[in-house]
């Protein structure tokens, strides 16, 4: 519900008893026209409109159904507001039969309370009036209640949406600190009338209660528009999504300055010309930053893209137009969402509707039902959807704004680069577009961008004088602390043999200084520092061998576990696991066997520290412990590699015989981080343990262990039941512990929503045995069911119904359930079993083709695909491809999900993949859909025909699918002009068809012939109407 529904509730009583009470002032008159004919007519017209508006605005129905939500206050507001809307009624049944009397005796009055005499009796005009009074009491007393009330609904709310801006950053302080003003204001007057009202026994003043209703009014108006743009970011936040930005070094001083000087301007260094500040300043499109690996690219974006240059040179290319930048950094080491193209619009979306929230109804049009389904934290967007509000945002005439977007890392996409340029260059056609990229020199982005000298650079050729700046410093920082830094000759050879040897690779020079600073620290002399410079590798995979090499013995297989687990994960563990896990290798004690108990600070920071030691030791820096902008104390360091060179060069064949040769046989680094998660969970502290928070720690906790735990049984083919067995009973304890019901997704999307929408919603999963069912645990739940069949699921749930329930994880995406149903069909699930009002089938139907936008599974191609496959494999297992809900053929449903989207070419052929299948199992193509739409045919001109999305090629392509067409029709329809000029074409085909279909129904052909064919006609017309 709204937050601010009980304000504007609130605000509505106020103004209906403000109207009321003056409605019956013996000052209020019945005007007559300057025609002499009376006007009281029109005026009690207008009177009757007022109360048909005041009796909507008092419903109270959307507190009826969860009455024990609200607080003292608020309850007695929504009491109150069912009072006014009784006395609402009532009046408005008296105007009626006033205006029935004024049209028959056309009788003119004076003022509304004479006219109320001629139809109620005294007594009656007294009782209403003193009801009134009574109204206007118990609003006073009920505003000062609630709006004073801390646990009031409206400040329970406004702490949450301060806390939101808290985290993700917003700049909405302002606003907020003034809603809160207000409210107090607010307050402050109702509790100055309610004390009035105890002292002298006077109800609220006319002109008080006037006051309070404009600025209820005010509030909600300003409240409702924070609250709509704080849940459209929240939608769009994710966790990661500064945590790359954030952990990238920041250019060191007086460094990548040469980036803002103009062309014209030449340089002291023999620098190569920069023509950034001219394309920043003046022109559109894509601007190229490329560079060896390790030179520096996403230092100089972050230098660029927060730098007051920045924000000042675009002011000269947005002229009078407001300029709004956004970026992201991709991460290939990252989660889903920092390597991705949805992470990427999202990301560009968050940061324009953080400076600009009025753009979000541009971005978001239409009835606010229609899109606020999805705007639940932790729900996913579609691309489609992503992609269409960017297109709206910067296609949009009537705002005065440009656009800058910054893009570090296009190489670190984890899909086909050519999928990211090509979005980028739909970006960039707009006019009010212009992006700044950076990448390693590959092909594909040379000949994407490489091809214009005036929008691209290569880094290493202009970083020879940062690379001497930095080395100096670091050398001068050094020498500060001990002596006069050495002026002599060979002291400054020493830095040009560094610059040289450098070739322009920052993360080398860092190497070599760590490694030079070092040796001055053990008191080496300069010519002994030419000695370690020179042994040491130029090419950056030797330098790591011989750093590795340095690594004292005794810690190579820590050093080998460390890597190969850090090479595992799928996004970098916490510093914390990496200390549990150190210390079962050296104490033997096993994560089974650790108790249930909480980590206290000191523990915490004590290991933390130390943890950071003994990487810094075994791994000689090349993985670091890094802070996470979005972790807690507990989650608050995640450790990573140095650099991705780092991770590039372990991965190699050679890194990999080494590391596994350092390390026990048998050693599984995936079992390592799931026994790791394992104690992570027993140990978290208790301000963490919020069993109830969707969003909250312990749920993501446990998603992306059960992601590893899925990942083992594929690879293994074990399930680790003992581990598994012992995850639940750690959630079992904790729930026991705080004596609440665990909620177990992070995504809200599916918490107990139910797509069938049965009497009693049931919940995607109520026990862990769901869970492990639901995220593809095949080995252990078979292995389970094996040692005991007669397990059950809550409520009598069927197991195929579990696993058909799509639940996308934030952590890992649709996990593919395939073998999970497989094996469940083979040991004799039905998918034709009823459960609830609905068959399983059905259901699963339902889910994937009728939920709003906000909570149908994403629309990439793996999902498509695994959609595309769970149905193949139900239909192979006997699912009733005629299948009703309400009467409705689920078939026509799955139809109308495909009309209402425009899906790549790729997910398109898996569409028509899949009403292949339906079709060859030979459906009821004239069933009816409802009493009130005749036949499919009907139903397609008017439900996708008109208001679908698809394109118009992929209807015609759907029309040739459905009737095929031998190689002279197709040459023929190849030469028609497109669409028209085929669906003609297609239309008299059609016709050549159906009258040599009709002439063989009189040679007694079956009527289910005849029945497909009418289907083709009518699927004809829909193709035709959405042209």
């Amino acid at each position: 519900m709204d937050p601010f529904t009980a304000v504007g509730l609130a605000g509505n009583v106020v103004q209906f008893v403000d109207f009321a009470c003056k409605l019956f002032s013996e000052a209020r008159e019945l005007k007559t026209s300057m025609t002499g004919q009376s006007a009281a007519q029109l005026e009690l017209q207008t009177t009757c409109n007022y109360l048909n508006t005041f009796t909507r605005q008092l419903s109270t129905s959307h507190f009826d159904a969860n009455p024990q939500n609200l607080a003292s206050g608020e309850k007695a507001i929504v009491d109150l507001a069912a009072s006014c809307k009784s006395t609402a009624d009532e009046l408005l049944a008296l105007l009626q039969k006033l205006q029935v009397k004024q049209n028959a005796n056309h009788r003119s009055y004076q003022s509304f309370l004479q006219a109320v005499r001629g139809v109620w009796k005294k007594s009656k005009i007294e009782e209403l009036q003193r009801r009134l009074d009574s109204h206007r009491r118990d609003l006073t007393l009920g505003l000062a209640h609630s709006l004073g009330d801390r646990q009031s609904t409206i400040n329970v709310q406004l702490r949450a949406l301060k806390e939101a801006n808290m985290r993700m950053e917003l700049n909405q302080t302002q606003m907020l600190d003034r809603l809160s003003k207000e409210i107090s204001d607010i307050a402050v007057d109702a509790t100055q009338a309610q004390a009035a009202l105890t002292r002298e026994g006077s109800a609220i003043k006319a002109e008080d209660l006037k006051a309070i209703g404009d600025a209820l009014t005010s509030l909600v108006d300003e409240g409702r528009y924070l609250t709509k743009s704080q849940k459209v970011l929240s939608s769009l936040y994710f966790k990661s999504m500064k945590t790359r930005h954030s952990n990238v070094a920041s250019a060191h001083a007086q460094t990548f300055d040469w980036v803002f000087r103009p062309t014209s301007q030449k340089s002291r260094h023999s620098r190569p010309p920069v023509h950034f500040l001219d394309w920043l300043s003046h022109k559109n499109g894509i601007f190229w930053v490329s560079g060896k690996p390790g030179s520096g690219k996403s230092t100089l974006m972050k230098h660029i893209c927060g730098h007051r240059r920045t924000r000042q040179t675009l002011k000269l290319w947005a002229k009078a137009e407001r300029c709004i930048t956004a970026k992201y950094f991709f991460w290939s080491a990252g989660s889903t969402m920092q390597k991705s193209l949805k992470g990427l619009l999202q990301s560009l979306l968050f940061d324009i509707f953080k400076q600009c929230p009025e753009v979000i109804s541009v971005a978001c049009p239409g009835d606010a039902t229609a899109w606020e389904a999805q705007m639940k934290e932790d729900e996913s967007w579609d691309f489609s959807d992503l992609s269409n509000m960017v297109r709206r945002i910067t296609h949009c005439k009537e705002m005065a704004a440009k656009f800058c977007f910054f893009i570090d890392g296009l190489d670190e996409y984890d899909g086909r680069h050519f999928d990211v340029i090509k979005v980028l260059d739909n970006l960039a056609k707009s006019p009010n577009i212009k992006i700044c990229v950076s990448s390693r020199p590959w092909n594909i982005f040379e000949d994407a961008y490489g091809h214009d000298v005036t929008r691209k650079l290569y880094l290493q050729d202009l970083t020879r004088q940062d690379i001497k700046v930095y080395v100096k410093h670091r050398f001068d920082k050094y020498f500060a602390q001990l002596h006069p830094t050495p002026q002599d000759k060979r002291f400054k050879e020493l830095l040009e043999e560094i610059t040289n040897k450098a070739q322009g690779v920052f993360l080398w020079v860092l190497l070599v200084v760590n490694s030079l600073l070092e040796g001055l620290t053990n008191g080496d002399s300069i010519a002994l520092l030419f000695s370690r410079l020179r042994r040491l590798p130029t090419d950056l995979e030797a330098f790591f061998g011989h750093m590795l090499n340095s690594i004292d013995s005794i810690y190579h297989e820590h050093m080998a576990r460390s890597f190969q687990i850090a090479l595992a994960a799928s996004t970098p563990l916490t510093l914390m696991a990496y200390s549990f896990l150190d210390e079962e290798m050296e104490n033997g004690k096993s994560a089974l066997e650790r108790p249930v108990k909480p980590i206290d600070n000191y523990e915490l920071s004590a290991r933390h520290q130390q943890m950071r030691r003994r990487l810094n030791g075994q791994t000689k820096g090349l993985l670091e412990a890094r802070q996470d902008p979005a972790g807690t104390d507990y989650f608050g360091y995640r450790v990573d590699f140095l650099h991705r060179t780092v991770h590039d060069f372990l991965r190699t064949n050679d890194m990999q015989k080494l590391l596994a040769g350092k390390t026990k046989a048998g050693f599984n680094p995936e079992l390592s981080i799931l026994r790791g998660y394992l104690v992570l969970l027993k140990a978290m502290p208790l301000s963490q343990r919020r069993v109830t928070d969707q969003s909250g720690p312990v749920q993501q906790l446990l998603e992306e262990a059960f992601f590893y735990a899925r990942e083992i049984e594929i690879r293994t083919k074990s399930a680790n039941r003992d581990l598994i067995d012992e995850f639940g009973a750690v959630i079992e304890a904790i729930s026991k512990e705080t004596g609440q019901d665990f909620v177990w997704y992070r995504d809200s999307a599916v918490g107990d929503y139910d797509c069938v929408g049965d009497k009693v919603r049931k919940a995607a999963c109520s026990s862990f045995f769901e869970y492990t069912i639901q995220k593809g645990l095949q080995v252990y739940v078979e292995q389970k069911l094996q040692a005991d069949a007669d397990i059950k699921l809550p409520g009598g749930r069927p197991m195929l119904d579990c696993a058909l329930r799509i639940c996308p994880s934030k952590f890992s995406g649709e996990i593919e359930l395939l073998d999970m149903v497989r094996y469940l069909l083979e040991s004799g699930a039905d998918p034709n079993e009823m459960y609830g009002d609905c068959s399983i089938w059905g259901r699963f139907l339902l889910q994937i083709s009728h939920l709003p936008s906000g909570r149908r599974p994403s629309q990439d191609v793996s999902s498509a695909l695994h959609r595309h496959r769970l149905i193949e494999l139900l239909l192979h297992h006997g699912a009733d491809v005629n299948v009703t809900y309400n009467d409705n053929p689920l078939f026509a449903d799955y139809i109308m999900f495909v009309g209402n989207h425009r899906p790549s070419e790729e997910i398109e052929q898996i569409h028509l993949q899949t009403i292949d299948l339906f079709i060859s199992r030979g459906p009821d193509l004239c069933a009816k859909l409802s009493k009130r739409i005749s036949l499919l045919g009907q139903f397609f001109m008017y439900s996708i025909g008109r208001r679908g999305t698809a394109t118009p090629d992929f209807r015609c392509r759907m029309w040739k699918h459905i009737m095929p067409l031998d190689e002279e029709d197709e040459e023929s329809l190849a030469k028609c002009e497109p669409y028209m000029g085929q669906i003609q074409f297609l239309d008299s085909k059609w016709q050549q068809r159906q009258k040599l279909r009709e002439e063989k129904m009189l040679n007694n052909q079956t009527s289910m012939v005849k029945a497909s064919y009418k289907w083709v006609g009518w699927m004809l017309s829909w193709v035709w109407i959405g042209v």
